[in-house]
């Protein structure tokens, strides 16, 4: 056996009883609304111990968990079903809060009843929640569900690693065979291993933190704050906003005109770095400036975590489209890997309240995460 030791997310639901090779990763078109989270499955590990003799394939990672799968032959890693002496395990790790969130089950609910409702979006015929049995799995509480269809066997085993994780394993074999891996999956099941280090320090106190779908992208932002995800492809860019105040409808003039007391930070990132004079900073502080209604009243350059970084005071006035206000602007490319746009905006006279915020919030910006395998 050997020990592999991967970079964790929590993964999508979706990817429960299906390869990984199957999901669709369109971006979602409407914004949706994240949680405060406070732990960054990105940087958490997942160790496990591969049978002998069998190989695993890629680790599919993002901001929700990650998955992997392993088989007892290279042919079966692709297969879409399991044929004659194949055996197949896809593993995932989630974050309790998503997966019950997801199910809409109570976050505390019991590792048994997690299983019964995970196994009903399974596509076997003979399904029921009896089928379900409490076992133990190296020394946590576990469940297990042995069902079949027409084609298949399939074993599904649900661990609690700790009281915010759930490990999943499930083992699919051909018809008539799937007794004589279950061993082997509850063994691997037994080997799974997770840990999340601790935050590292922020400038921001409360802190909550945001990580993009593929991990590409995160950064801290305070904890009394509401973020939206507004955009992203993968790999190519990514728009997020977070605020202080609650979200009025997108697109009408009062998501861009504030009152005193609030303050919102746009981010956009574009991956990789274009490398031609037209995403320079000066053409970005050009682009900013000619912008109907802003009027450049500040430009600073200073170091922001390791980068080179520009700052545009602007005042908005725009009595057409009902926006005033005050915004910074900050632009800096990240390497080769990304050109960052930050936008602070506040009321009227309230810039300076702000600023440091906004600049630690680019502070602690970290783009192109490495992945499995780096």
């Amino acid at each position: 056996m050997k020990r592999i030791t991967v970079v964790l997310t929590i993964l999508a639901l979706a990817v429960l009883v299906m390869p990984a090779a199957a999901q669709d990763s369109t971006p979602s078109a409407t914004p949706v609304v994240q949680s405060n989270a406070t732990v960054n499955y990105c940087a958490g590990k997942l160790a496990y111990d591969l049978p002998e003799g069998w190989v695993d394939g890629d680790t599919t990672v993002t901001q929700y968990g990650a998955a992997l799968r392993i088989a007892n032959n290279e042919r079966a890693l692709t297969s879409q079903t399991p044929q004659s002496g194949d055996a197949m395990i896809l593993v995932n790790v989630i974050g309790r809060e998503f997966l019950t969130g997801a199910l809409r089950l109570d976050a505390d609910t019991n590792i048994v009843t997690l299983l019964q409702n995970v196994g009903a979006q399974a596509p076997m015929t003979n399904f029921t929640p009896d089928l379900v049995t409490s076992i133990t799995v190296a020394d946590q509480p576990a469940a297990q569900l042995v069902i079949h269809n027409a084609a298949i066997d399939m074993t599904m085993i649900a661990v609690d690693l700790d009281p915010n994780i759930v490990g999943l394993v499930v083992l699919s074999t051909p018809a008539g065979a799937g007794t004589t891996q279950q061993a082997t999956a509850l063994d691997f099941a037994s080997s799974l291993a997770f840990d999340v280090p601790e935050a590292a320090g922020s400038f921001i106190a409360p802190t909550a933190t945001y990580a993009s779908d593929d991990c590409k992208v995160g950064f801290d932002y305070p904890a009394d704050w509401t973020l939206l995800t507004i955009a992203q492809a993968p790999g190519q860019y990514y728009q997020v906003q977070v605020k202080n105040y609650d979200a009025p409808t997108l697109g009408s003039s009062s998501a861009y005109s504030l009152v005193a007391g609030q303050a919102r930070v746009e981010i956009g990132v574009v991956m990789p770095a274009p490398t031609d004079d037209s995403n320079s900073l000066d053409a970005l502080a050009e682009q900013i400036s000619q912008q109907p209604g802003y009027t450049m009243v500040s430009r600073d350059e200073m170091v922001i975590g390791g980068q080179t970084a520009l700052l545009i005071g602007i005042h908005v006035d725009n009595p057409a489209q009902g926006l005033a206000g005050e915004s910074l602007q900050i632009s800096m490319r990240y390497g080769d890997n990304a050109v960052i746009a930050l936008a602070l905006y506040t009321a009227p006279g309230e810039l300076d309240d702000w600023r440091d915020t906004a600049i630690a919030i680019a502070e602690s910006l970290a783009v192109d995460v490495p992945s499995a395998g780096e």
